[in-house]
């Protein structure tokens, strides 16, 4: 074996003991008895004793060290990493085994190996008067635990009896491992009655160890006779007979690794998306992140039997089907005797999007329905803000944590639902209220525990009845935009007016081909923004084709592609046009309106389902069978009988199937798409025959490659009057979009940002002010100038009055910038930007992300061989093509083409990263032996 052989193998083993670190013990041992993978679902009983050790005092942690900056998320890590060291030492030393980090508490057992009995084995007494003795030293050494000015406390439970040890779901190769029994409902009894510094036991522990221990209520040690039968918590005071102390074993110092497809299905993403061959252990990942979390709260109660567990087991997979179908994450199922939660967040890497909190409403809402199905009711909270995430624990035990103020306010929000009810918080339904497919109702603001002020709730619905209303702010500046494209539409119904009268007849349709070129000319697309580019010949021969099909009078549909950055307002734009032609042409003018979605660009024909049901005129409806006749009667009524039998081939833009025929039967993979594209033409064809219209699809970016091949066919052969799309001009253009060019009369709509004075009128109106002090104008002058898009301009002007930084002057009942208050703009990022950047350099390769985030410290620009010296490994050698994506940093090269200096293209890419680099622990707070 070489060098780096060895180098492997001793990778491998440091990785796989990272694994084992994040599973506990007791599902270990499944595998060292039985080395194979779980079936599903799994459950095994177990007479167990169980501590619950909930902690208070995070959360005003996690916002004090939020507001320090680099050094407060540094101390963040480290005081926390500190504390749970020691707990997990305590827990370790007296033989337990940590089952859950659930937020800001801890699950521990102490396991009887054998089967559980009905008759209570001396085993279970030891081991409860472990957990006993073991709960009194947490409550000795981390109770009023000083951190930074804030004070972590204790409560304690603890129960006792049978367990079960339950494993479940399996969707994506995710396992959930679940404990379930009554000494949940014990240890949940006591926590409520235990104030902070106390330890609660169970009637159950009390009957198990009532001559070991000393028990009973503040200041009396009350007899367990002299209490009445239903007080089921009794004060613990010592342990008098005490057991030993056994230590749980330790992690082995090498595994086998064939463990480790058993490890991957327990371990979160976040966590093991950082593994690379090239690392031994993994960066660390402590940051603050900017994320959304939903808790849900499911009726359904657990019971012993094979008929509940398979309930669970089809629950569990459900919840993760529909987290998993948006690219959210399962944080955390928790199961006991009165009910169950499932803790879920988008965000986390690698996984971070722009529309995270769309994201989690629509997964919300569709995870309640089907729920429902299977006959579970929820009651669904769901926040959004800054949250602490990353790794807390030590080398023997740790998991990748979720702690901050909106995770608590997400669990408030669930307790104040209705059965069957969703509520959000006011910065979730910012973010999700543009989606055209979510609607909100503003509800009365409610007191939640732990606030001292009302929160402002919304209860949303995804009827998609809702298009995106325009932000007239959005249109400050775009004048010019809104004139230029009415012209476009304006010379389009010319032209097809005018090809229209020549098909009068067939004597002007004779003479039609020296007179039928279009008066526009398409600009040609850069072969380099292409995707599998076209030779240079084979362009031409497509444009000369272009040309003739004009000359002989053929109508070429006009495709407008309105291309800019994320935010630059492509939508409202669009929007307010077509509602003044609508309002101008009235029955004259018809167009469909569909939009691609980040959330399904994995589903084929999802953009083209919606635009599909509008040209059949279907109602909304449960019933199959109606829609199903209301389809065949529309193709009949316009003359496409001979449609219906390609029905079962089109059952992907239906929400039902169609049963296959003869004919269908018969189709290959190539015939059936075939058959799909040619119904939608004809459909279309059909519906705007006659008439001046079109068709509006939005995030061209984001529709699915069928989508994009059927969106070609129907330029060329559907005879719209126009097509209007629109994309992001930072993502490469689709292929598809050379073939729309040659087969079309094409016009390329770049929407621009806009000046800074109207970003700064934008602002200004949004903060209903009438006019911004010098210093703060100025700030915003620099900011806007950086990145001039209006709708970092609301969120910007949305910060500053989150921040409470703008008051109602008493005597001229204007508002105003408060006296006193410093305003540093450079520190305010948008939320949408932070999205798109933080999901841009979470796709990244390890090295990659290494270099943008150290970059992002050193400053906004930076030489090359400084970022050299600090990374200090010449395989690391930063380059715009190492970091992956130009747009976020630039290159400058001498003129012998020698790397000079390097650049964030803008501040804030720079600043999203050094954020989240700022707030990021260093390895070693992450534990010892990383």
């Amino acid at each position: 074996m070489d060098t780096t052989q060895y180098r492997n193998s001793d990778t491998s083993q440091l990785q796989t003991r990272l694994l084992a670190s994040y599973v506990p013990k007791v599902v270990l041992k499944q595998y060292q008895l039985k080395p194979e993978l779980i079936t599903l679902p799994m459950l095994s009983i177990h007479s167990c004793a169980l501590v619950f050790a909930d902690i208070s005092g995070f959360t005003p942690l996690t916002e004090k060290m939020s507001k320090m900056g680099i050094a407060g998320i540094e101390k963040m890590s480290s005081h926390l990493n500190r504390f749970f060291d020691k707990l997990i030492g305590i827990i370790h030393l007296y033989g337990g085994d940590i089952i859950k980090f659930a937020g800001d508490a801890v699950f521990a057992i102490w396991p009887d190996e054998e089967r559980h009995h009905q008759q209570a084995s001396n085993k279970i007494t030891r081991l409860t008067n472990l957990a006993c003795q073991c709960a009194l030293e947490l409550q000795s050494q981390l109770h009023n635990f000083s951190v930074e000015g804030c004070v972590l406390r204790l409560h304690i439970g603890i129960g006792t009896g049978a367990l079960g040890f339950v494993h479940v779901g399996g969707v994506k190769d995710r396992m959930e491992f679940l404990i379930t029994g009554e000494p949940l409902e014990q240890v949940s009894e006591c926590e409520k009655t235990a104030l902070p510094g106390e330890v609660y036991v169970s009637r159950a522990v009390v009957a198990l160890l009532e001559n070991d221990i000393k028990f009973g209520k503040k200041r009396k040690k009350d007899k367990l006779s002299s209490y009445p039968v239903n007080i089921t918590a009794f004060m613990l005071h010592a342990v008098k007979n005490q057991e030993p102390p056994r230590p749980s074993d330790y992690l082995p110092s090498t595994y086998n690794t064939d463990i480790r497809p058993f490890l991957m299905p327990y371990i979160p993403p976040a966590v093991t998306y950082r593994l690379s061959p090239e690392t031994s252990g993994m960066d660390s990942v402590a940051q603050m992140r900017t994320i959304t979390v939903i808790f849900v709260n499911l009726d359904f109660i657990y019971l012993k039997g094979n008929q509940s567990l398979m309930q669970l087991q089809n629950a569990v997979a459900s919840m993760q089907r529909d987290l998993y179908q948006y690219e959210g994450t399962v944080r955390q199922f928790l199961v006991d005797d009165k009910g169950s939660v499932m803790i879920g967040v988008f965000g986390t890497p690698p996984n971070a999007h722009e529309d995270d909190c769309s994201r989690a409403v629509m997964s919300a809402s569709l995870l309640q329905k089907n729920l429902k199905s299977l006959g579970i009711e929820t009651k669904i909270g769901i926040t959004t803000g800054t949250a602490f995430t990353g790794d807390v624990g030590n080398q023997h035990r740790r998991e990748y944590a979720v702690v901050g103020d909106i995770v608590n306010l997400s669990a408030r929000l669930m307790c104040a639902c209705s059965k069957g009810e969703i509520l959000v918080d006011s910065q979730t339904y910012k973010g999700a209220c543009v989606n055209p497919r979510l609607s909100f109702e503003k509800l009365e603001p409610i007191w939640v525990k732990g606030k001292t002020y009302p929160i402002d709730i919304f209860r949303p619905s995804c009827d998609g009845s809702k298009m995106v209303q325009a932000e007239k702010l959005q249109l400050m500046g775009r004048e010019a935009d809104c004139v230029k494209l009415h012209t476009i539409i304006d010379n389009v119904a010319t032209r097809k007016k005018g090809h229209d009268a020549k098909e009068g007849t067939k004597e002007e349709s004779e003479k039609k081909s020296a007179k039928g070129k279009s008066d526009r000319r398409s600009r040609p697309l850069s072969e380099k923004s292409i995707k599998g580019e076209k030779s240079e010949d084979k362009a031409n021969n497509e444009n000369n084709e272009t040309e003739k099909r004009a000359k002989d009078g053929e109508w070429l549909s006009t495709v407008i592609v309105l291309s800019g950055e994320a935010g630059v307002g492509k939508t409202v734009l669009l929007k307010e046009v077509m509602d003044e032609e609508k309002a101008l042409r009235k029955d004259k003018l018809n167009f469909l309106w569909g939009a691609a979605d980040s959330m399904d660009m994995g589903t084929p024909f999802f953009v083209w389902t919606e635009i599909l049901m509008k040209v059949l005129a279907l109602e909304k409806t449960k019933d199959t069978e109606a829609l199903k006749q209301g389809i065949k009667d529309w193709l009949i009524s316009h003359k496409l009988e001979d449609q219906i039998q390609y029905l079962p081939a089109c059952s992907d833009f239906f929400p039902f199937q169609w049963e296959d025929n003869e004919l269908t039967t018969t189709f290959s993979p190539e015939e059936k798409f075939d058959a799909v594209k040619n119904f939608v033409v004809q459909a279309l064809r059909s519906w705007g025959e006659g008439n001046f219209s079109g068709l509006v699809i939005e995030n061209l970016q984001w529709m699915h490659e069928e989508s994009l091949s059927l969106l070609s066919r129907v330029v060329q052969h559907s005879k719209l009057s126009f097509v209007i799309l629109t994309m992001r001009s930072s993502i490469s253009t689709p292929s598809c979009l050379l073939e729309i060019q040659a087969n079309s009369d094409y016009v390329d709509f770049l929407v621009q940002c806009i000046e800074v004075p109207y970003l700064i009128e934008i602002i200004k109106s949004r903060l209903q002010m009438k006019a911004l002090p010098p210093q703060l104008k100025k700030q915003l002058e620099v900011k806007m100038g950086e990145y001039p898009n209006p709708l970092v301009a609301i969120e910007t002007a949305d910060q500053l009055n989150a921040l409470g930084l703008i008051a109602v002057d008493e005597q001229t009942g204007e508002r105003v910038v408060k006296q006193g208050m410093l305003v540093n703009v450079d520190s305010i990022i948008p939320n949408s930007l932070k999205g798109i950047y933080t999901s841009r350099v979470d796709h990244l390769t390890q090295s990659q992300q290494v270099v943008v985030k150290v970059a992002s410290i050193i400053g906004s620009e930076f030489s090359y061989q400084l970022l050299c010296d600090v990374l200090d490994k010449s395989n690391l050698a930063p380059s715009s093509s190492q970091v992956g994506s130009e747009d976020l940093i630039e290159l400058l090269q001498d003129t012998n083409q020698r790397p000079i200096s390097l650049t964030f293209i803008t501040s804030p890419v720079r600043g999203t990263k050094c954020e989240e680099m700022a707030n990021e622990g260093s390895p070693r707070g992450q534990g010892q032996g990383q």
